[in-house]
């Protein structure tokens, strides 16, 4: 860590250097000239303002370069915000104006003084002096009593610190630190939501930074951080509802369709240009409100370049992510959903919300008829997450009711088994697989049909490894976005003696170079390429926010006309024109959007996919 400045003339010039720094004009002369004339002061005097060893700006100076550099670094702030932003840089100017305090000595202890010892002739720290003194008046028992309770101050002092540090951090970039998490909108020039997602949110940054000309922005509203506590069984899990290897993949997707989209015409008229703004609604979504609130607040812009046209939803199938856009909803601003899969997640019930993945009850019907091709692999039981019934989890909900009413002749008398699933908090012990798994055995059943979440569905191949029926092969059967993890883990399902056969819209084969691919499949690998990404490292949920961006870039420019950039509502009423010349060729396949499609996409293949491979 470098040692802070202890000049605060310097201290400040190094931040406003920064600041110039983040709209290019700090090492680029051009950019510095141009950057002077918008904030109308030379460009000497600009130069000036962040050189050290130069006296401190004057105030109206600060504000000016301030103001012209937000303009190019935050567009987004507006408002209170943009005046609280101006405030926080009057502060720290004031601050660095002000002359240093004298350094005051600290008081030593009177019966110090008096003893005549080494300590009392060094005027070194006091912790050090009432060292020495404790040690040469006091016993031992004091001595450990001493240290404990220096022990104590440095520990409580550390966690202000970081707590005040991680709060300033989040203040910097216009967002709220709510339990440990940097809760707001940004438009990629914080990147501390996630250290494993960091470079991606960067490139995003300087991939903003490059728009220019005619531009709008669509938002991506998710769980971009981890949570910062953990705690017994019941307690909150070491990560969210998304873990930070598939939030990273989702941005990929996202950077590469923005890079795509901006940088050619292998999408059409690369005009206007897409600007993409995060926005964290926390680890478990359900802190959607203010970062929502702040998306309606851009998507009522007046200026274009501040304008939200479209949000992509990447959050998961739970209450609070159909809260959230039936809050976008009443504001006339359309949503992409991008691995929502919940059958109520419709247009009907969320006017304006379309989304990229097939329902729940699509992928039912397709393991269906394989289970009709296989009929050695009934009968069935189902297993669900109880979230279900009373947190508010979508998907596992639609899972388990689509099953029983697809799939009800394999299931026949037996009855569902309960977990509870770790991606919701709850005071319930999460994970207890041992009583389903005894029940599971004792049905006869050869396929389980898993209505939970990936998240847990690895605990519970666990505990089948140690099942009574160990010698009965077992079949688990799901429609899931993508199973990455259990993937990645093929040993796990071997020693379990079970495999793992799920419906969804991308084949482990195709990153790979195998299989038959829809079309728009090798524009999506060179889109990734040309954004620096190998194919063969990324997995659905690179691909499916790649094709929800594409979406929402469709509907933008469907919607624009040469002497106009549209607004929310003209963007919504493009959404379901995206059919015939305009249907989308993306990754997951050729889908379109219609009056009767309800928000589904029509025409994405459905994959049936078997682990281990």
């Amino acid at each position: 860590m470098t040692a802070p400045n202890t000049d605060p003339i310097a201290a400040f010039k190094e931040i406003l250097r920064e600041l110039v720094g983040r709209t290019g004009a700090a090492s680029d002369a051009t950019r510095l000239a141009r950057l002077a004339e918008e904030a109308h002061i030379s460009a000497e005097e600009l130069r000036q303002a962040i050189t050290s060893g130069q006296p401190l700006p004057k105030r109206e100076t600060t504000k000016a370069i301030v103001t012209a550099c937000l303009h190019h670094a935050r567009p987004e702030l507006a408002g209170q915000q943009l005046q609280n932003e101006l405030a926080w840089w009057e502060e720290q100017r004031s601050a660095a104006a002000r002359p240093p305090a004298p350094p005051q000595e600290i008081p030593v202890p009177s019966g110090e003084e008096r003893s005549g010892s080494v300590a009392s002739r060094d005027r070194g720290p006091w912790l050090a002096r009432g060292r020495e003194w404790v040690r040469h008046h006091r016993g031992p028992a004091v001595v450990v009593t001493a240290l404990a309770l220096v022990l104590v101050l440095v520990v409580a002092a550390v966690v202000v610190w970081l707590i005040r540090s991680a709060d300033d951090t989040c203040a910097e970039a216009g967002l709220t630190l709510v339990d440990g998490e940097c809760i707001g909108v940004t438009d990629g020039a914080f990147t501390g939501f996630d250290p494993v997602s960091a470079d991606v949110v960067e490139q995003i940054a300087t991939q903003n930074r490059l728009v220019s000309g005619d531009y709008l922005t669509v938002a991506l509203l998710g769980p971009l951080s981890q949570p910062t506590q953990t705690g017994p069984p019941g307690g909150r899990p070491k990560e969210g509802q998304l873990s930070s290897d598939q939030m990273r993949q989702m941005l990929i997707g996202a950077a590469a369709a923005q890079h795509r989209v901006n940088s050619g015409r292998s999408f059409g008229d690369p005009r206007p240009a897409i600007r993409l703004l995060l926005a964290n609604n926390g680890s478990f979504q359900n802190q959607w409100r203010a970062p929502v609130d702040r998306l309606i607040s851009l998507a009522g812009a007046q200026d274009p370049r501040q304008r939200v046209a479209a949000v992509v939803a990447l959050g998961t199938s739970v209450a609070d992510t159909r809260d959230a856009a039936k809050a976008l909803s009443g504001r006339q601003i359309p949503i992409i959903g991008a691995i929502t899969t919940a059958d109520e997640l419709n247009y009907d019930n969320i006017p304006g919300m379309v989304r990229v993945t097939p329902a729940t009850s699509t992928f039912v019907d397709h393991l269906s008829g394989y289970l009709d091709s296989h009929p050695e692999l009934g009968p069935a039981i189902v297993v669900w997450d109880q979230n279900a019934e009373t947190r508010g989890d979508l998907y596992a909900a639609a899972l388990q009711k689509v099953f029983r009413d697809k799939l009800g002749r394999w299931i026949g008398q037996i009855p569902d088994q309960g977990f509870t699933g770790v991606t919701i908090p709850s005071d319930t012990w999460p994970q207890m697989f041992d009583g389903v798994t005894r029940n599971v055995c004792a049905s006869g059943a050869n396929t389980i049909l898993f209505a939970g979440r990936v998240s847990d569905m690895g605990e519970f191949i666990d505990s089948l490894k140690e099942r009574a029926c160990r010698s009965r092969p077992l079949t688990i059967m799901t429609g899931v976005t993508a199973l990455t993890a259990i993937h990645r883990n093929p040993d796990q399902l071997r020693q379990a003696g079970v495999q793992v056969i799920y419906a969804g819209v991308v084949h482990l084969d195709w990153p790979i170079g195998r299989g038959a691919p829809p079309e728009g499949w090798q524009l999506y690998t060179e889109a990734l390429a040309n954004a620096g990404y190998r194919a063969d490292g990324t997995d659905a949920y690179t691909c499916l926010v790649h094709d929800a961006t594409l979406t929402a870039t469709r509907a933008i420019r469907l919607a624009a006309t040469p002497n106009r950039m549209p607004g929310t509502s003209d963007v919504l009423g493009q959404l379901r024109n995206i059919n015939g010349d305009y249907t989308i060729d993306g990754c997951s396949g050729s889908f379109e959007f219609t009056t009767t499609s309800n928000g589904a996409p029509l025409g994405t293949p459905v994959q049936i996919v078997t682990l281990p491979r």
